[in-house]
């Protein structure tokens, strides 16, 4: 039995929803993968979760209050839109309980053990606070207090089996961790998934070899050109947009929507697992054309505008000179893709219906999850 740790990081990457995550329960379903969650990485995603969700219902209420001041007449319009609002509201007071049951349910379906804290180990975390040693950075570096504390109920853990597996991005935590003789370090779920026992019973070599080959790229490119609403759907927020400084000027939250479908190229496929023998899993990137958006000043507009190879479009600004602005962009897009087969078939038969995809996409589904993107030095 493979004794795996998710930490924080990871869960924050993954969900608990994806196609990564639903290898792993392959994996627990089987007995080989036996998965433990500190009882900090819990709250710590809980609060990250209800957090994110919240701001998001919060914006959407604050559209609500734009759309109420543009309709000013009593009517069904104006009617359904204040039932609409009326029911966001009431989804935003019982989140925390709706996203702690989505938590625990999950935690079931997966079996999972949580690593509670105990409280003894207080003082460990203390001293290494005081020192600045373990999963601290530096000498009383208080953000890094959660990792101390879900440090030694790893440590804990590998003190009752035979070998701790974690996976794991954070770099001084990640790097404490790599040195206790116990543990071994994964950076993500897919480096795991390429540990040897798990390959072994993941391998799927001859529908790998196809999904992640140059004939199927062309194909799922070509599909992925005349799908409009899929690919024009995407949108990256702030913070998942790399590569901002091509920009050239200060920029605030960048923001990435609307990327052009007939424009895809360099598409491929990576990391390609079976979650069952109809659907499956893998890592996608592309390149296409999309348009930024992003936050700067006048000033800034004014020098971007002079420079004749340049297009830059301004929304609006505010009395203070801060400008919504945006430009086209050529960037690389990257997140996971599942493939769900209507029923199982053989490899002949998939490479059949991959091949008439674009007339007849009913037996084979295609669910795009892209997560990122870094702009490249390409401005359209």
């Amino acid at each position: 039995m493979i004794n795996l740790v998710l930490d924080t990081n990871i869960l924050h990457q993954e969900g608990i929803k994806s196609g990564r995550m639903q290898v792993l329960k392959k994996l627990t379903d089987a007995e080989i993968v036996k998965l433990y969650l500190p009882e900090i990485v819990r709250r710590e995603f809980y609060t990250k979760r209800v957090d994110s969700v919240s701001d998001l219902l919060e914006k959407s209420l604050t559209n609500f209050k734009g759309i109420h001041k543009k309709i000013e007449s009593q009517g069904e319009i104006k009617t359904e839109i204040t039932s609409i609002e009326a029911k966001v509201r009431n989804i935003q007071e019982s989140l925390g309980a709706i996203i702690d049951e989505e938590i625990s349910s999950w935690q079931n379906e997966f079996g999972v053990e949580v690593l509670s804290f105990v409280p003894d180990d207080i003082s460990i975390v203390m001293d290494d606070y005081f020192t600045g040693k373990g999963a601290f950075k530096s000498l009383k570096h208080r953000d890094d207090i959660p990792d101390s504390m879900i440090h030694t109920s790893i440590c804990r853990l590998a003190d009752k089996v035979d070998k701790v597996y974690l996976i794991i991005k954070d770099g001084t935590f990640k790097n404490c961790m790599s040195k206790h003789p116990k543990v071994e370090v994964f950076d993500s779920l897919a480096d795991f998934f390429k540990f040897k026992p798990i390959e072994v019973f993941l391998a799927n070599e001859h529908l790998r070899e196809y999904f992640e080959g140059r004939i199927f790229s062309e194909s799922l490119t070509q599909y992925l050109a005349v799908q409009e609403d899929m690919i024009g759907r995407v949108y990256i927020p702030d913070g998942n947009v790399g590569n901002t400084d091509f920009i050239g000027v200060r920029v605030l939250n960048a923001e990435i929507n609307f990327p052009i479908s007939s424009n895809i190229k360099d598409l491929c496929i990576s990391d390609f697992y079976a979650i069952s023998a109809e659907r499956f899993t893998a890592e996608i990137s592309f390149i296409t054309t999309a348009s930024v958006h992003f936050i700067s000043d006048y000033s800034s507009f004014l020098e971007l505008e002079r420079d004749s190879s340049r297009d830059v479009d301004m929304d609006s600004m505010n009395s203070e000179g801060i400008c919504d602005l945006y430009e086209s962009y050529q960037a690389r897009f990257t997140g996971s893709i599942e493939f769900a087969l209507s029923e199982s078939f053989n490899l002949k038969q998939i490479s059949n219906l991959v091949e008439g995809l674009v007339e007849d996409d009913s037996k084979l589904h295609i669910d795009l999850d892209i997560d990122s993107a870094e702009l490249l030095d390409d401005i359209v």
